[in-house]
């Protein structure tokens, strides 16, 4: 009888897991459900886009911004994050909750005194050890470093390091920064109002809408653990009442979504947190996090001194266990329109030998009728897939799903098809294996933006003169060229 070693299974596993690494798109285009207005993050900045005529309008908006801006399904209110410096401490009192307040501004004074007391920066006592627990986050450290320098006087400035010093004068000059999430309503492309929502340390990133519009998700990267790469799901109400109140720990990126009644989010969420020299199990969750009176199922933290979490409340909301997977931090869940939950997964089936490989990665149903999990996808289209479509999109109508592969190219898949269209050829890949600059997006149920390199063959009809290296495409759902975004004159 054939015997499977665990070590080998995790080997496997392991193998799995090292060909599927990938990294963050680093822009975004969102658009509502019927194509009419989006809202993108391309090279930094922020704009509008006017799907009737696929011209963009840049939004004068300072500061870092972060990945994933995103629109409501009208096209009435767009969420998007970024990082804004402020050179003044005094001004922290103003901007951010006073238990926080009280944590850093403790942070700031204990590790002051004890760089004096060491004559100098132990970066082993401060973010190693177990002193300031809170400084084994990477952000809430450069925070802390950066309040430190803006304040610092000839005594402590004396003790520093010539680069240490450098980067004490680069801080005073840039000052320290707080991560905003902003909602802005919009008529037609006319911005109505911005508000803010919530204001961190930490990066808020991929902030989704409800869809009914009194709340908005986000996810907080959770750096305190080694060598993670996964996420803290969080809510806010959009009245500002409730701002950081903690939905789920460790959940990968582009894998959670409100559920078509706004009730609920799904979320595939890591079982083994921290374990990365392992293969990791996961599980795709439902989570009611609106009660029957319409409000957010919360309660306050009671404990501030949780240093893995920056949350004011905790959801109380039932969740619910959907299906198990190996756990992988770039995957993604949507709803589909009918309610059933899609997300990507790479198919492991138990008992095994040595000698089986594992599987491509394949899109997945979650039926809440049947509960019950089927692979969507025909074998030879689910062959082509890797870490990649971690972007996979369902159009508004539910009827058809974007599939990135490598090196910026994706399907085109009807389902209950056995075919898909591929618009983009071998010789239009570019960049790398499995880094996307940006993933494909449905502008409505036929069209679909997506970028292309100047010399693709959708382009060759095109003055070469007139293009940039890179542009956003408009294709139809059969892969025909239809325009470019361009800019509004």
């Amino acid at each position: 009888m054939i015997k499977l070693k665990q070590k080998n299974l995790i080997a496997m596993l392991a193998l799995l897991l090292t060909i599927f690494a990938g990294c963050l798109p680093e822009d975004k285009i969102d658009f509502s459900d019927d194509g009419s207005v989006g809202v993108a993050k391309i090279d930094e900045e922020l704009v509008l886009i006017d799907g009737s005529n696929n011209t963009i309008i840049k939004l004068i908006d300072e500061g870092e911004l972060q990945i994933g801006p995103s629109i409501s399904a009208d096209g009435k209110m767009i969420a998007y994050a970024k990082n804004e410096f402020f050179k003044n401490p005094d001004q922290l009192a103003e901007l951010i909750p006073e238990d926080q307040l009280t944590v850093i501004q403790q942070y700031v004074r204990d590790i002051h005194d004890l760089i004096i007391t060491e004559g100098g920066i132990n970066k082993d006592k401060i973010e190693k050890g177990t002193l300031f627990p809170r400084m084994q986050s990477k952000q809430f450290a450069s925070l802390v470093y950066s309040l430190i320098a803006l304040q610092a006087e000839k005594p402590l400035l004396d003790l520093l390091k010539p680069d240490e010093l450098k980067l004490a004068q680069e801080v005073k000059k840039q000052g320290f920064k707080l991560c905003h999430l902003y909602v802005t309503t919009l008529d037609g492309l006319d911005v109505q109002n911005k508000q803010t929502i919530h204001i961190s340390c930490f990066s808020m990133i991929s902030p989704k809408i409800s869809p009914d519009q009194k709340n908005i998700a986000y996810l907080i990267q959770n750096d305190f653990l080694k060598d993670n790469d996964t996420y803290n799901l969080h809510v806010a109400t959009l009245d500002s009442k409730i701002k950081a109140a903690q939905v789920a720990a460790n959940v990968a990126f582009g894998a959670y979504d409100w559920s078509p009644n706004g009730r609920s989010l799904a979320f595939i969420e890591n079982e083994s947190p921290g374990k990365n020299d392992d293969f990791m199990l996961g599980t795709l969750t439902e989570r009611e996090i609106i009660d029957e009176n319409g409000q957010l199922d919360v309660k306050p933290d009671q404990d501030r001194q949780k240093y893995n979490s920056i949350a004011t409340h905790y959801c109380q909301g039932e969740d619910t266990e959907l299906a198990g997977m190996i756990f992988y931090p770039w995957l993604s869940a949507s709803y589909h329109p009918s309610g059933r939950i899609f997300f990507s997964s790479a198919p492991i089936k138990l008992p095994a030998t040595e000698l089986q490989l594992a599987e491509e990665m394949s899109i997945f149903c979650y039926d809440p009728l049947l509960k019950t999990v089927t692979d969507v996808l025909p074998k030879d289209i689910s062959a082509q897939l890797s870490t990649s479509v971690v972007g996979f999109e369902i159009s508004p109508d539910g009827k058809k799903l974007l599939l990135p592969l490598q090196k910026q190219r994706f399907l085109i898949y009807t389902l209950g098809k056995t075919d898909s269209i591929d618009p983009l050829t071998e010789a239009d890949a570019f960049g790398e294996k499995d880094v996307f600059k940006m993933a494909p997006a449905f502008k409505g149920n036929n069209q679909i933006a997506c970028l292309v390199e100047k010399d693709c063959h959708l382009l060759k009809d095109l003055p070469p003169d007139s293009l940039k290296d890179k542009e956003i495409a408009i294709i139809d759902h059969q892969g025909k060229f239809v325009d470019l975004l361009k800019l509004q004159p």
